[in-house]
This record gives structure tokens, sequence and C-alpha cells, in this order.
């Protein structure tokens, strides 16, 4: 594969492996638990105030600074199967990778689709859904709220939102530095710094330089793809200006690794594992940056904030959709550039028994694209720009009802439009030409409802009402003619009832958490790729069911005995359409009972043991066990685009050492076991094609896809001043 041999790489691993697992032996010096203290009570900011995350009635998972350094997570998506009932087909491709939240597929391939899953970072919106996957540099906590969260985050959180809260420049200077070295020739640097500049201001910032050679060979062309070769930085600088607490931030991102989207898994052409025959040399480069001024101020009545935010994006990609060494169905320069503005202002109160919340929104988003399909018979083409514009009030008022009792509303009024400014396709004799302009505006209110109820100092209960909103779009894509592929589609909306309880035991050293929910979807925005009856090429297509249903539960554990630390984090959902008449056309059946994608089980479960090692140091080893579910695939059923159900186990052995403590030395392998699974399948995009050119039919049944990465490992330094 263009890296070490398998049998040198499996016994690097494996030695690192023994060193993890014997370093948990007893030692001469005696333990010293650093789990002797109790569960730490968590603030959030899930609800756009600072509270206790047992005081928030909704389902949240927090993941602070030291687990994610434990977990090795530097982008958000490492956080998939770790956080519950929210998975991922692990595609390299950012505009086309499969996120699910509650069983729901939260992809959005294009800039008329938006996505129900939204980031957030300091409280300004991340931007499309290619954009979310967002490196976890100098952060604080990362709170993910699956559901609807419409009436605080806005649109397009119909699935849920992770919220990220960087590291604030406070108190003395700091400074660190971190390398790492592994296997498939992995290198990272990351260094950090934070310093006072005189007065009430402060400065920090932090770079790095990640890379690692591909994990999928093609030998076709002799080369290897999906490698990571990546640069970001973030520069804060917080002060008091005329009264107000003032934060700038600024960061950058860049990646630009060598590409295998897929390769053909069974049937007709199909090769080994993580092996290619693509003849069609892939790319992917996505450019991401932004800047944001927070203001603060308390006055008497309240307190006041404003976050003003510009962000831009870019990806372009050259994708073999055949995952063949034929040039029957490729992707040439697909673009897309988004540019966006942002202005939150946002006014919280307490007064006696009163909670109050009330904001204004709006967010200005101009996205183009430029998308060429070349094939046997020619080249299609694509153009698209899209204006989107939206205005926003929302507001909730709490009441403590009684001093165990508190009850909750909020509402949401959103006017959003859209305007289809181009969208040009050229159908090269493949498919047919046409030049359209439309847009669209949409008027949507969004409430919410919660109580929480105090049983007693150890535990509370919840139960929570919500809605949220998707407005409807246009597919722009490379589509055949508007009348056999609508062009718009519909709002989509859901109906979502949580009830939960969170709760401490053993003098808050056990944490229990559960939360059950049901959510009703109306007019569900559903993406196909599918190739329509009488037709031979697959056409993208954006309609609505009319209706569908996920339940489920999420659970959260942490126990800490002495030494030990144990967490457990699961997930189970159950998503079916309700109905869907006509879901490829008239006369085309309806699809009512078919699985909705999503896994129905997603579980983490994470044993630490910190042990002291007197003057050498402490040495804190964890063993982390990964389970996913298979995902359910198309929502016509098909069994051939249903992936495999995935375990994978990883070992992290780290040693503090140094007079002050200041330096960190850990070994880490991920997927121990070498599991090789199938975690991305769907048919493979030419069959049409490459039968109207004189090939057996029998390549309909082909799929292509993707594995899950193989065993990797490596050690990293760090040093922290």
């Amino acid at each position: 594969m263009g890296t070490q041999p398998r049998s040198r790489r499996a016994a690097a691993a494996w030695t690192l492996t023994a060193v993890a697992a014997t370093a948990a032996t007893p030692f001469a010096h005696s333990a010293s638990p650093r789990y002797e203290a109790p569960i730490e009570e968590v603030v959030v900011t899930a609800r756009k105030r600072a509270e206790p995350l047992r005081a928030v009635p909704a389902s949240v998972t927090v993941l602070d600074a030291d687990t994610l350094a434990t977990l090795g997570a530097r982008r958000l998506d490492d956080l998939t199967l770790r956080l519950p009932n929210l998975a991922s087909d692990r595609s390299p491709l950012t505009g086309f990778s499969g996120r699910y939240v509650r069983g729901l597929n939260a992809g959005a391939r294009n800039i008329g689709f938006d996505s129900g899953y939204a980031v957030f970072v300091d409280g300004v919106y991340a931007g499309r859904f290619a954009a979310a996957n967002r490196v976890l540099q100098d952060v604080e906590r990362v709170e993910y709220l699956p559901g609807p969260q419409g009436t605080l985050f806005g649109k397009n959180t119909t699935l849920g939102v992770v919220n990220v809260v960087t590291r604030r420049p406070a108190g003395p200077p700091r400074a660190g530095l971190d390398v790492g070295l592994g296997s498939d020739g992995y290198r990272r640097v990351q260094a950090d710094a934070a310093a006072p500049l005189g007065g009430d201001w402060s400065v920090s910032g932090a770079v790095g330089r990640e890379r690692r050679d591909g994990l999928v060979e093609n030998v076709q062309l002799d080369t290897t793809g999906n490698d990571v070769d990546l640069w970001d930085g973030r520069l804060s600088l917080t002060g008091r200006t005329a009264g107000w607490d003032t934060t700038v931030a600024l960061d950058y991102y860049r990646s630009t690794p060598d590409l295998i989207a897929r390769q053909r898994l069974e049937g007709f052409g199909a090769l080994p594992p993580r092996e290619a025959g693509n003849d069609l040399p892939e790319r992917l480069s996505d450019e991401d940056y932004g800047a944001s001024v927070t203001l603060q101020r308390d006055f008497d009545l309240g307190a006041l904030t404003a976050i003003s935010a510009y962000r831009r994006f870019e990806t372009a990609a050259d994708v073999d959709d055949d995952a063949w060494n034929v040039p029957a169905q490729h992707l040439i320069d697909w673009t897309e550039r988004t540019e966006q503005f942002s202005q939150e202002l946002r006014f919280s109160a307490d007064h006696g028994r009163w909670h109050h919340l009330a904001g204004a929104y709006f967010l200005t988003m101009t996205s183009d694209s430029s998308r060429t399909v070349a094939s046997f018979f020619g080249q299609a083409s694509a153009d698209g720009a899209l204006d989107a514009r939206t205005w926003a009030l929302f507001g909730t008022t709490g009441y403590d009802l009684t001093d165990d009792l508190v009850a909750e509303a909020g509402l949401r009024w959103t006017r959003e439009s859209k305007d289809l400014d181009r969208y040009v396709q050229d159908g090269g004799g493949v498919l047919l030409d046409f030049d359209r302009r439309d847009d669209r505006s949409v008027t949507s209110v969004t409430p919410s409802a919660s109580l929480r109820y105090a049983i007693d100092d150890h535990a509370t209960a919840f139960v929570r009402y919500a809605q949220g909103f998707k407005s409807g779009g246009f597919n722009v894509d490379l589509v055949t003619a508007p009348a056999i592929t609508p062009l718009e589609f519909d709002d989509e909306r859901v109906d979502t009832v949580e009830a939960g309880v969170k709760s401490r035991w053993l003098d808050n050293r056990l944490r229990l958490d559960l939360t059950v929910f049901r959510s009703r979807y109306h007019d569900l925005q559903v993406s196909q790729y599918e190739v329509l009856p009488g037709a031979t090429l697959p056409t993208l297509r954006i309609t609505n069911a009319a209706s569908a249903e996920t339940t489920g539960l999420e659970l959260g554990a942490e126990l800490l005995l002495g030494a030990w630390r144990i967490a457990i984090d699961a997930g189970q959902t159950h998503s079916e359409v309700d109905d869907f008449p006509d879901p490829l056309g008239p006369g085309t059946g309806n699809w009512a009972g078919n699985g909705l994608g999503g896994p129905e089980w997603t579980t983490s479960l994470l044993v630490q043991h910190q042990r002291s090692l007197g003057r050498l140091g402490e040495l804190t080893v964890t063993a982390e066990h990964l389970f996913q579910d298979a995902l359910g695939g198309d929502l016509d059923g098909d069994a051939l685009t249903r992936s495999d159900a995935i375990a994978l186990t990883n070992l992290r052995a780290e040693l503090v050492f140094g007079a002050d403590r200041q330096w960190r030395l850990a070994a880490w392998v991920d997927n121990v076991f070498d599991t090789e699974r199938v975690v991305e399948r769907h048919r493979s995009a030419a069959p049409g094609l490459l039968m109207l050119v004189g090939f057996p039919p029998e390549i309909a049944d082909s799929t292509v896809g993707l594995y899950n990465d193989p065993r990797t490992f490596g050690l990293e330094l760090g040093l922290r001043l």
C-alpha cells in the first residue's frame, strides 16, 4: 500500500499495545487515584446562557478538553460513535459523507439543499454541511444536543446541534507544544500560547500541521489515497473596551488530501479490501476561514450579547464515480463556494423566579457551485448560484413554579428567502439543457416547552417538546428532465417529545442520565440517487416523504472507583417511513415501513486507570471500545446498500512527568485488532453507461464503497509551560 509491510505494521502495533497493557500492572509505588474527587458539575452554554448541565431539560452530552485529548480526537468527525446516536459512514468526501443523527442522514451535497445537523463555534454558525468537520484546536468543551433545537439555534437544526466552545486567553502566560509520529508516515505538530497584553487585554493563538500517507492503494495508478494533509490555526484577542467584554477571533483551515472516494466491493470488478482500480487521479481541497467579534455587557436589568461573524468556505474535488479502470463516469472539478455574514443580538435576565432570554438574528449566505460529469458519451455540466437570507426573533421564558419545579416556554419566528440566481445545465448530449431562475420564501414559527423537576438532591427529571423547521429549496445538481426530476422541494417540519432523568449517586461518584424520545417528521426531505423506472442513467432526486418517525433513547453513565473511571454512552434508534407514496414517480408504490438508513445502536465504553509512579510521574491507561450498528442504506430497502456493523478497540497510555508535570508522553493504538468492515456501501453509479457500451448486465449488481481504516499507532510528546 505504499507504506510499511503489513507484518511489520502489526508487530509495531502489538509492541505499543503491550506497552499500554503492561503499563497498568502494579508498580512498587502506591496507587494515587486521580478519581478520588466526585464527578465535577459541568457548566454548559447549550441554551445560550451559563447553567449546570443537570439544569438543562434536554439530552446533552459534554466532552471537555481532557476527554478530547484522552480520545485523541482532533476533528469533529472523530466524535462519531463516541456520542450517542451520532454515526457516520466515514466517507472522505466532506460534501458527500453521511452523518446520521437519531437515525436520519444529515448529508447535503448541493447548495440548494440544507442539512438538519448544525455546528456552532462560540455562537457562530459554521456554515454548510461540508464545512462542519472542524478541527478541535484550543477547545474547552464540545456540547452535543441531539434533536430539534430550532427555538434557540434556528433553521436547519431539525436533527441536532454540536456547540463548540473554545478556550479563552485568561490568567497567566501559558504555552504548549505537541509532536506526534506514527504509522503510515503520520506526523503532527501543534503549538499554542496565551499571554496578557497589559490592561484588560490578552491574546492566545494555536497553529497545527498534520500529515499522513494514504490508507487505500490505487493499483491502477500505483498511488495511495485518503491521506491527511492539513493546516489549521486560530487567534483570539479578549479584553474590555468602553465597558464591553470583547472577544475577536480569527481561524483558518486548509486540507488538500489525495483521494480515493470509493472502491469496488462486490460483484463485477471487485478488489481486495482497501484496494481500488480507479483510472482517474482523485483529489479534494477544502479551505475554511472566518472572523467574529463578540461583545458582552452586564446591566442592572440583565446581560446583553452581540455576535458578528463572517465566514468563507470553498471545496473542490475530482472523483472517479464508477470506481473502475474505465472512464464511465468521472466527476470533474466539483466546486462549491459559500460566503456568509451573521449577526446575533440577545438579552438575558433573571428576576426572582423569572428567567428570560430574547434575541434577534440575521444570516445572509451566498453560494455558487460548478460540477461536471464526464462519461463515454461526453460531458454534462451544471452551474448554480443561490442567495439565502434569514431573519429571526426568538425568546424563552422560564418560571420557578416551586423550589423544585421549573416551567419554560420558547418561540422563534423565522423569515427566510432563497433566490436561485443562476441554474444552467449543459447536458452535453447526455442530459437535457435548461436555464432556470427562481425564488421562494417562507415564514415559520417554531415553539418549545419544558418542565424540570428536582426529585431530590440526587436526581432531576424533565419532559420537553420542541419543533424543528428546515426550509425547502432547489436541487442544484446534475439532473435529468425537470419533469422527471423535480427541481424544487418543500419545507420540512419535525415535532419531538423527550423525557429523561439526570442523576448522581454514591457521593457524586456515579452519574446516570437517560433520555427517551419520539420524533414525528412531516414532509421529510429525502435525497435519492436512483435509476428511475424505464431510465438507464441514475439521477439525484430531492423530494418530500409524507411522514416518518424515529423513537429511541440516549444513555450516559460514569463511575469513579478509586483509580478507575468507567464511562458508557449509548444510543438506540428505530426509524422508519410512515408514508411515502410514489417515491420514484407516479405508479412506483409506497415506501411505508422502510428504514431511514441510520444505525439502530451506537455505543462507547471507556475504561481508565491512573497510577502514581512516584518521581517518574503519573500514568493513565485508557481502553476504549466503540460499536456502530449497520447503516441501513437507501430508503428503497436495497440490501446491497447496507453497510456492516463495526466494533473497534483503541488503547492509549499516557505518562505525565517532570518537576511541574509539564511533560506528556503517550503511546496509542487505534483499531487494535485490525478489524476490517465495509462502512460505506452503495450500488455502482454507472451500470447503465457500462451496459450501453456492451458490458454485461451483471455489473448492475456490483457495489462500491469503502472499508474502515486499518490499525494505526503512534507516539506523542507534549510540553506545557
